[in-house]
């Protein structure tokens, strides 16, 4: 017994004594740096992605605050002149006016509507420089015909060398 109290001891005193160590962290220095991919497969718009500008997400933003509202006509200035879209109900090259009218119908199918945004992604490529892109994912809730609507919603916003919106592309799940 007197044997099991003395390793008992022996090993509080070690235990207490040993200094304690932090876990590594990662430091700059020792976070490794992003690569280049060369993927088995050639993407066919581009394989060469960077971070775009942030304000053209904040378009975007913009752009579905506008749609929640009901405020279309006031988002007639981000747009280029012709527009291209391809959406579950559409696809085909606008003009921007024609464009904002098909998405104001499509709003007014809604009494009311909130979307939620899940994640937003400005980019660019080196193989489109006249062009970049926001990606955004997000859910559309909204009341149609009395009934709740759910919309898992992914959009791809296409901006020219002017900084204005020229392509959309959108694809919906439903809940």
């Amino acid at each position: 017994m007197a044997k099991l109290i003395l390793l008992a001891l022996t090993l509080t005193t070690i235990a207490c004594n040993t200094p304690k160590q932090e876990p590594a962290t990662a430091t700059p220095e020792s976070t490794p740096a992003a690569t280049a991919h060369e993927y088995s497969v050639k993407s066919r718009y581009s394989s060469d992605w960077q971070l775009s500008d942030p304000q053209q997400g904040e378009i975007v933003i913009a752009l579905w605050r506008h749609f929640d509202n009901n405020t279309l006509d006031s988002a007639r200035a981000y747009f280029a002149d012709s527009f291209y879209m391809e959406t579950p109900a559409f696809t085909g090259k606008l003009q921007a006016d024609s464009a904002l009218a098909g998405a104001k119908a499509d709003r007014a199918q809604f009494s009311a509507l909130k979307t939620e945004i899940d994640a937003i992604i400005p980019l660019k490529t080196k193989d489109h420089p006249d062009e970049s892109l926001v990606s955004i994912w997000g859910e559309e809730i909204g009341t149609m015909g009395g009934k709740e609507i759910k919309r898992k919603v992914n959009e791809v916003w296409g901006f020219d060398k002017n900084g204005k919106v020229s392509w959309m592309l959108r694809y919906e799940g439903r809940k």
